[in-house]
C-alpha cells in the first residue's frame, strides 16, 4: 500500500489549527502537495472538482476547511447506465466563533444549511440529519452532513499533530448545499464571497 510522501507527512504534522490545515488544503486542491489525510496517497481532487477549485482554496485560506465537495449535475446516464443526478454541495470545517456570518449568508441565500458539533464519546447518539446529495436511478446514494463522531477524525487526520486534530473536534461542521438537484452556482458564489470578505486569496503567492 502506498504512503504519504515523507515531505508531504512532515508538512501536514507541522500543522497545529484551523488555518494551518486550511493552508495545506488549499495547496493539495491546487496541485502543489501531492497527499492529503484522509485520501488515497498520491491522489488529488476528484476531476469534477477542478471547476471548484478556486472557491475552495478561496474557502480554505479564509479558514472553513472543506472535506467534501461536488458540483451540481442535472440527470443522466452514469458510467453503469443508471440514471445519475447531484445537487451542488460543500462541508467542512471552521471555528464557532467564525461561523455565524457563513451560516446566515447561506442561509439569506436560500440555501440548505446543516451544522454539527462532533461527538467525543463514542456511546453518544449521533444526529441523523444529513442532506442527500447524489441519486442513482432514483434512490439516494450520497449524503453530505452526517454529525462525525472524534474516534473518525483522530482517524481521518492521523498523520497530523494532535493540536490540529484537536482543532478540528473543537470547531464546527458546516454543511452547504443546493435547494435542488441540477447546475447550480449559488452555494459556490455564497461561499466565494464569504472567501474573499474574510481574507480568503487564489494562492499561495497572494497570501
Amino acid at each position: 500500500m502506498k504512503r504519504m510522501a515523507r515531505a508531504d507527512r512532515e508538512r501536514w504534522y507541522a500543522a497545529r489549527d484551523l488555518r494551518d490545515l486550511g493552508r495545506l488544503t488549499a495547496l493539495w486542491l491546487e496541485g502543489a502537495i501531492e497527499s492529503q489525510p484522509g485520501y488515497e496517497p498520491g491522489f488529488g481532487p476528484d476531476e469534477e472538482t477542478a471547476e471548484l477549485v478556486p472557491v475552495l482554496a478561496r474557502a480554505n485560506r479564509a479558514g472553513y476547511v472543506t472535506d467534501a465537495s461536488q458540483p451540481g449535475r442535472a440527470p443522466g446516464t452514469g458510467f453503469d447506465g443508471a440514471t445519475w443526478a447531484q445537487r451542488a454541495a460543500v462541508e467542512g470545517w471552521i471555528a464557532p466563533d467564525r461561523s455565524s456570518e457563513l451560516i446566515d449568508v447561506a442561509q439569506q441565500a436560500g440555501l440548505i444549511v446543516i451544522t454539527n458539533t462532533v461527538l467525543n464519546t463514542r456511546f453518544a447518539r449521533r444526529c441523523r440529519d444529513f442532506i442527500d446529495v447524489t441519486r442513482r436511478a432514483e434512490q439516494v446514494c450520497t449524503g453530505f452532513g452526517t454529525q462525525r463522531r472524534a474516534s473518525e477524525i483522530r482517524f481521518q487526520y492521523d498523520e497530523c499533530h494532535r493540536d490540529a486534530i484537536n482543532a478540528v473536534i473543537r470547531s464546527r461542521q458546516v454543511t452547504i448545499a443546493a435547494p435542488d438537484y441540477g447546475p447550480d452556482h449559488t452555494v459556490w458564489e455564497v461561499v466565494n464571497e464569504w472567501s474573499v470578505n474574510n481574507g480568503g486569496v487564489l494562492n499561495e503567492a497572494a497570501s
